[in-house]
């Protein structure tokens, strides 16, 4: 398994790296990852490992992906379809951050709200974390329980 590096121009702005048909680009400034194999079936990650949290991750991962495409190394199948994942990722998180301060802001542990609410606490946690696509009957059900609004803006 071998590891190349893509387009040395660019080194001081992304890392790009090519193993095995698996694609790696990495923003130097801020931590932003995104990965791909095309093929079969194509497979795509995004991660913000840095500081960037909505609209500036978004705008972030639709940089990236836009050079990505730009120099060859996506097809537009796989640049839409990333663009897609990375908004729905977004707004995750978004929702995520809102349930965690609101709960937080009514003094109530994890526990306690997911008792109020009728669902496991685990279920809680990933959606404060962003890695559950929580349904909008749930949601308002959290937000009822914590007298708040969840908003997200698309």
């Amino acid at each position: 398994m071998t590891s190349e590096t893509i387009n040395k121009a660019n080194m001081d702005k992304y890392s790009i790296t090519n193993d095995s048909g698996e694609v790696t680009m990495r923003d130097l400034a801020t931590g932003v990852t995104l990965s791909w194999m095309e093929g079969e079936t194509n497979t795509m990650t995004c991660q913000s490992t840095g500081a960037l949290r909505g609209s500036a991750y978004i705008a972030k991962a639709k940089e990236m992906t836009s050079y990505a495409y730009a120099h060859g190394l996506l097809t537009e199948t796989t640049a839409d379809t990333m663009a897609r994942m990375v908004a729905k990722q977004s707004a995750r998180r978004e929702i995520g951050r809102q349930v965690k301060e609101a709960r937080i802001a009514a003094r109530m542990t994890i526990r306690s709200l997911a008792d109020k609410c009728g669902i496991g606490a685990g279920h809680i946690t990933r959606i404060e974390c962003g890695r559950y696509n929580v349904s909008a009957d749930t949601l308002a059900i959290i937000a009822g329980v914590l007298d708040t609004k969840i908003t997200i803006e698309v």
